[in-house]
């Protein structure tokens, strides 16, 4: 598993933009709303909102812990990608694009639903270059 397999999923949602938060993060967002947040660094660390009957189980399964200043609102942090498969990762990443997808009114949620392929595909332009103009943080010295 690594970054372009998530990116890639998540750009076949309708809305879904990507952005470069806190210097290193990439984040995935509905409607300006995150959805997924991966670090950038290898081997990455994702996280995602989870279903609250699933959380508990999840936060403590090997490889997960609850996601740092998210675990309130039930996410969780994969702190080893080799830990799910394929199919898991699809299922657990759908559904949190899904589950914060139904916490937007529901105007904007038949929005997204009724978008065009061609509008989805020029937001994900405009993001994918929004990102790749972020400026990249600057290596730390040793000392």
């Amino acid at each position: 598993m690594n970054i372009d397999f998530i990116e890639k999923l998540c750009n076949t949602w309708p809305g879904v933009t990507t952005d470069v938060k806190w210097g290193n993060d990439l984040v995935f967002s509905v409607a300006e709303k995150m959805f997924c947040v991966s670090s950038m660094e290898q081997p990455p660390r994702i996280a995602f909102k989870v279903k609250d009957e699933e959380f508990e189980e999840l936060s403590v399964r090997d490889g997960f812990q609850p996601a740092p200043y998210m675990a309130r609102s039930k996410w969780v942090l994969v702190t080893n990608p080799g830990k799910l498969n394929r199919k898991e990762w699809e299922d657990f990443v759908q559904q949190s694009y899904e589950l914060v997808k139904a916490k937007l009114p529901k105007k904007l949620q038949e929005t997204l639903n009724r978008k065009s392929p061609a509008a989805s595909q020029k937001a994900k332009e405009a993001s994918n270059a929004k990102r790749k103009s972020q400026p990249k943080k600057p290596a730390k010295k040793n000392k």
